[in-house]
């Protein structure tokens, strides 16, 4: 625990992160009349979809940078009716060695590798998600709390990773 009284949560590091964010966005579009978008806005809390929560509600940023960066490209370089799996699975692995990347850059923290295979995961669960929701012809059972479950269980292996220093996401 250091003197202001944090104790290097990622919980913490997030809201803490997030505020600030909050903060230099109200006042860019105070000075300047700009309005920026939020990068963890559209209350990602409320996803009912793994396409809904990392498409349209998180880091909208990143998912922006990713899709024409690296989803696209796949998708267009396979022109089968299968590339679009590939090309989100493709993504999916790129983005989570970006994050292994970040956390030994930034943090110093030996790469564990259970943040690649969290998105590798999660790049398997969206595009199961997308065949399924095609073969029921867009009818698709929203419930939001199958992604609230597995982000409270990201932010468990975040903690794990950050700050224990401990590899126990097989205990998640």
């Amino acid at each position: 625990m250091d003197e202001f009284g944090h104790d290097g949560s990622s919980s913490d590091e997030f809201v803490s992160s997030e505020l600030t964010i909050v903060f230099y966005a109200a006042l860019v579009r105070l000075l300047f009349d700009i309005d920026v978008d939020p990068p963890y806005g559209n209350y990602f809390f409320l996803s009912t979809s793994f396409q809904d929560f990392w498409g349209r509600r998180w880091n909208l940023a990143a998912s922006d940078i990713l899709r024409s960066t690296v989803y696209e490209p796949v998708r267009h370089a396979i022109k089968r009716s299968w590339g679009v799996y590939i090309a989100i699975l493709v993504t999916f692995f790129i983005s989570g060695l970006m994050h292994e990347l970040l956390i030994f850059y930034v943090f110093r923290k030996q790469p564990y590798w259970d943040v690649l295979l969290f998105f590798i995961l999660h790049g398997i669960c969206m595009a199961v998600e997308i065949k399924v929701k095609r073969s029921l012809n867009g009818k698709w059972f929203k419930f939001p709390f199958m992604v609230i479950e597995d982000f409270a269980k990201f932010t468990k292996l975040l903690n794990n990773v950050l700050v224990n220093n401990s590899n126990q996401s097989a205990v998640i």
